[in-house]
C-alpha cells in the first residue's frame, strides 16, 4: 500500500509540473493599440483566441501614444511586474530610423473595413501608425522564447485595396535607434490585409517566434507598408505568448510515465 501511495504521489506531481509548464504557454500579454477600447465579446475576438480555443483571457493593455511604464497585466488580469512598453517611429532626420523618442500616431479607423473580424471594437479595427515606420520595445519579459501574434492593418481602405504590411520581430539590448533598411525587403511576415471573415495567417496577421536572452531582453517589433498603395506602417493588436521550454515539458512527462508504469506493475502483482 506504501509503494502504490508513493507511486499516485509521483503521478500526482507529474500532472502538476505537466500544468505547470502548460501554464507558461498561457501567460498572455495582449496588447491593443488606438483609441476604441476593447469590449464584450471582442475581447475574445483575436488570432490566438484562434489559434488556442482554450485560451480564456479578455484584459488587453490599452497602448496609444505614450509609452508604459508600469501597470502593465497580463491577459488574464494579473499584474504583469516589471513589463514596460516603449512606442516607436520613424526618425525626423531618416523615416527608416526606428527611434523610440517619439510617439506614433493613434488612429480610430474603420471607415472601410469595419465588419467580420474586425468589427465592432476589434482589436484589429484601430491602431497605431506613422510614415514609414511604427515599433515598440517590450521590455522585462524575460530570457526565452516568445510567439508573436500581430494585426496590422489600414481599416481605412477596403481589403481589396491591396496594402499589404510587413512585420519584424527581433531581441536587442537596449531601446536604442535600429535602422530598419537592410530588413525591408525581407520581412519577417506579411499580411495582406484582405480577409475579413475569420483571422487567417498572412490574410490579416502573422505569427513571428523570437527568443530573448539576458544579454538582449528586449523584444522589438516594428511594421512597414511593402506595397505602393500602403508605405506607412500599422500596428493594431500584438499578443506575446511564452513558450515553455521542451525540457521542462518533457520532465514532467517523464514523471508521469515513470509512475504509471509503477502502478501498473504493482496492480498485476496485486492481482496475482
Amino acid at each position: 500500500m506504501k509503494i502504490l501511495s508513493h507511486t499516485r504521489s509521483l503521478v500526482f506531481s507529474g500532472a502538476l509540473l505537466l500544468i505547470a509548464a502548460g501554464s507558461a504557454a498561457a501567460n498572455v500579454l495582449m496588447l491593443d493599440f488606438g483609441p476604441i477600447t476593447v469590449t464584450g465579446t471582442d475581447q475574445s475576438n483575436s488570432p490566438y483566441h484562434t489559434v488556442d480555443s482554450e485560451y480564456t483571457g479578455t484584459s488587453w493593455n490599452k497602448v496609444q501614444t505614450a509609452d508604459v511604464t508600469s501597470g502593465v497585466f497580463w491577459g488574464d488580469g494579473s499584474a504583469a511586474d516589471g513589463v514596460t512598453l516603449n512606442l516607436g517611429r520613424s526618425s525626423t532626420l531618416n523615416q527608416a530610423v526606428l527611434t523610440f523618442a517619439g510617439a506614433p500616431v493613434s488612429i480610430e479607423m474603420g471607415t472601410d473595413t469595419n465588419t467580420g473580424v474586425f468589427s465592432g471594437t476589434s482589436v484589429g479595427r484601430d491602431g497605431i501608425s506613422y510614415d514609414v515606420v511604427v515599433g515598440i520595445a517590450i521590455g522585462g519579459l524575460g530570457a526565452g522564447t516568445y510567439d508573436i501574434y500581430v494585426t496590422g492593418a489600414n481599416t481605412n481602405r477596403a481589403p481589396t485595396f491591396g496594402a499589404t504590411i510587413g512585420f519584424w520581430g527581433m531581441s536587442t539590448a537596449s531601446t536604442a535607434s535600429i535602422d530598419t533598411t537592410p530588413y525591408v525587403d525581407s520581412p519577417d511576415g506579411t499580411s495582406t490585409n484582405s480577409v475579413v471573415g475569420s483571422w487567417i495567417e498572412g490574410s490579416n496577421y502573422v505569427k513571428l517566434t523570437v527568443t530573448l536572452s539576458e544579454a538582449d531582453p528586449y523584444l522589438v517589433i516594428f511594421a512597414t507598408g511593402v506595397t505602393e498603395n500602403e508605405n506607412r506602417g500599422f500596428l493594431n493588436s500584438i499578443q506575446v505568448v511564452s513558450v515553455p521550454e521542451p525540457a521542462e515539458t518533457g520532465a514532467a512527462l517523464g514523471v508521469i510515465v515513470l509512475g504509471l508504469a509503477v502502478l501498473a506493475r504493482r496492480v498485476r502483482r496485486f492481482r496475482r
